[in-house]
């Protein structure tokens, strides 16, 4: 198996990291470890197995994710006074280990051996599509940021099985390119097929109710606060959404679309109003801190428009569709484009507290 070299994700540099930190941690790609893929049961260090490694259990995929157990061998020497010990869930690609999330660990070794183990739970959200491995990563850091690496071991993680249930719509092809996604969103119950022909309708554009009703379905199915005095919106009484919709103008969430007492709940949702709307979901509902938008990434979004700001933020936060560099801020939405955004936005809810600890 070939070794894993170490490349740090963009997201470790979430707060703080410099671009020279960043440089002196890539230097250390030689010092990855060799993966190790265990057997059923842990087996314990030997005399012809010693040296650090990093040993897993055989996980099972489950809607939920998969709870990885691992134990790692021979770092005693290196964990010494003012080092630091990082974990890192990622994946292989091109033989480099990306990482997804990270977070402090104080090693628990059992008693004199030199050894400690863990479990951790990988969220079904992390999960990257069929054929690619999914890895952990140990790194000793020499200061307690985690950004100086001495010493690291990593190793695939070993799927026993998966029982995931395996959706798929007749409209939906394998070589679609939000598959997985749609997989997701409908596995999740984010987005849901037609109840009476079954199909997931991809192409669809996602109307402007229809995205209330998520957001407000992930809220828990919130209503509007007692003491609101916030009316609803006047042409959307007679819709099922009709709670929802009066919910999100309590809340804000639907200021970018409408500044007036109309919604127009049919109307579909644009690239750019849907990256206003999960900005204003995620600061007055999610309450989760993300990047700012410094400046667009896109081509096709530049200037001082309207939405602008909201796009760029949607950009710093890698809400994205793809690598292409064009946002297509006035397109319609579809469904299949919507499963990716969301998963995308989820993504990062679930990741960045995860690099609280870097200042």
């Amino acid at each position: 198996m070939p070794l894993l070299t170490h490349r740090l994700s963009r997201r470790f540099f979430v707060k703080g990291a410099s671009a020279a930190a960043a440089a002196g941690a890539l230097t250390l790609q030689a010092q990855a470890a060799q993966a190790d893929e265990a057997p059923a049961n842990l087996a314990p260090a030997t005399e012809e197995t010693k040296g650090p490694r990093l040993v897993i259990q055989r996980a099972t995929i489950t809607e939920t994710g998969m709870t990885v157990n691992y134990t790692a061998h021979g770092l005693r020497e290196f964990l010494t006074e003012g080092t630091t010990l990082t974990v890192r869930h990622g994946y292989v690609r091109n033989d480099s280990f990306e990482t997804l999330r990270s977070w402090p660990l104080t090693p628990e070794f059992d008693g004199e051996a030199d050894s400690f183990s863990g479990s951790d739970q990988f969220p079904i959200e992390l999960m990257q599509g069929e054929g690619v491995d999914h890895a952990l990563q140990l790194d000793i850091c020499s200061d307690p940021w985690g950004q100086e690496v001495t010493h690291q071991i990593a190793a695939r993680i070993p799927v026993a099985e998966t029982k995931i249930l395996k959706t798929s719509f007749e409209d939906v092809p394998g070589s679609h390119p939000f598959a997985e996604d749609i997989r997701m969103a409908n596995q999740k119950k984010w987005l849901m097929p037609n109840p009476q022909s079954g199909a997931f309708e991809p192409d669809r554009p996602v109307t402007r109710e229809e995205l209330i009703a998520l957001l407000n379905h992930a809220a828990g199915h919130a209503g509007v606060s007692e003491n609101s005095e916030v009316a609803p919106f006047a042409d959307a009484s007679d819709r099922p959404t009709a709670n929802a919709l009066h919910w999100a103008r309590d809340r804000k969430i639907t200021e970018p679309l409408t500044g007036g007492d109309k919604i127009d709940p049919t109307a579909p949702v644009s690239h750019e109003e849907l990256a206003a709307v999960l900005f204003q979901y995620n600061a007055e509902v999610q309450l989760t801190e993300m990047n700012e938008g410094a400046g667009s990434r896109f081509r096709d979004v530049l200037g001082a428009g309207t939405l602008h700001r909201y796009v760029a933020w949607a950009g710093a936060n890698d809400i994205v569709l793809d690598s292409s560099g064009v946002f297509n801020p006035t397109a319609p939405t579809t469904r299949a484009e919507l499963a990716r955004f969301i998963r995308r936005y989820k993504l990062q809810n679930l990741l960045f507290t995860d690099f609280s600890y870097v200042s």
